[in-house]
C-alpha cells in the first residue's frame, strides 16, 4: 500500500489497517508462482475492498491462489474449486464463527507460502524507496506503482539469468 500523506489527493480516500485510518491508494499484484514475476498489477483508491481487485488479478489459468482473508469469499472458493485450483486464501474469521485451531494452523501454513509473495512489496519498499505515493491524482500513482513493479521484475529476470 502506498501512503500519499495528504488530504490535498482529491482521488485518493480512506481506509483502516489495525485500527488505525489512513489517507492513500491500494498497490495489488498477481506474482506467478515459479517465477515471482508480476504478472498483473492493479491499483486504487484506499477505500475500495481487497476483493474488488481480485477479478482484475486472477484469469483462472493458475494451478493455485494465494492470497489474504480480505479477498476471501465463498463465491470466489467455489469458483476456485470448479475450475481445479488450489485455494490458498486465508480463513476469514466472522462475528458468529470464530476461526477452529486446525483453521488457525492452516492459516499459519498459508501464510508461510504467502509471504514469499510481499517480496515485490519489500524490495519496492528498501530498494527504491517507494513509501509514499508522489502524486496528487490516481492516474500519475497508478503509473509510479507499475514502473515500481517494472523495475522489480526486471531485477527480478535480471537475478534469474544470472
Amino acid at each position: 500500500m502506498a501512503t500519499s500523506g495528504s488530504n490535498r489527493d482529491k482521488e485518493a480516500d480512506f481506509t483502516q489497517k489495525r485500527g488505525k485510518t489512513y489517507y492513500d491508494y491500494k498497490g495489488h499484484i498477481a506474482i506467478d508462482k515459479n517465477s515471482e514475476v508480476i504478472k498483473t498489477v492493479e491499483f486504487t483508491k484506499a477505500s475500495l475492498r481487497d476483493s474488488k481487485a481480485f477479478g482484475q488479478l486472477i484469469d483462472y489459468n493458475e494451478e493455485a491462489v494465494f492470497a489474504d482473508k480480505g479477498y476471501a469469499n465463498q463465491l470466489r472458493r467455489k469458483k476456485l474449486r470448479r475450475k481445479n485450483i488450489f485455494d490458498g486464501i486465508l480463513l476469514k474469521a466472522y462475528r458468529d464463527k470464530l476461526l477452529s485451531q486446525s483453521e488457525i494452523r492452516l492459516n499459519k501454513l498459508l501464510s508461510t507460502v504467502r509471504n514469499k509473495f510481499k517480496r515485490p512489496f519489500a524490495y519496492m519498499k528498501q530498494n527504491l524507496n517507494y513509501q509514499r505515493c508522489s502524486y496528487y491524482d490516481l492516474k500519475n500513482n497508478r503509473f509510479e506503482f507499475i514502473m515500481a513493479a517494472f523495475v522489480y521484475n526486471i531485477r527480478k529476470l535480471i537475478t534469474a539469468l544470472t
